[in-house]
């Protein structure tokens, strides 16, 4: 990190940039805990040996997910969320 009186100098071409961290409102794993289910029978099989099968092991089980019901749970959760902080994210992007 660069000392505040450098970049207030000029002295470098670097410039701060502005974030805008955005989180879902619900843990994919809990959501894909609801939709292990789906996967195919030899899939579950191996997903059971790696512990993925249980709510605390679902973490590897949203990242092999490709459920059309679990996509979908993901999209409307993010639009929900995006429309919980819809003046937020609009005061970014003018900004920027």
């Amino acid at each position: 990190m660069l000392d505040e009186q450098v970049l207030c100098s000029g002295r470098t071409a670097l410039k701060r940039v502005e974030v805008l961290n955005i989180s879902p409102s619900v843990s994919l794993e809990a959501i894909a805990f609801k939709h292990v289910k789906n996967f195919p029978p030899a899939m579950r099989f191996l997903m059971r040996g790696a512990g993925a099968m249980r709510q605390r092991g679902s973490v590897l089980a949203s990242y092999l997910l490709f459920d059309p019901a679990y996509g979908k749970e993901l999209i409307d959760l993010g639009y929900k969320d995006a429309m919980a902080r819809q003046g937020e994210i609009l005061n970014f992007l003018q900004k920027t």
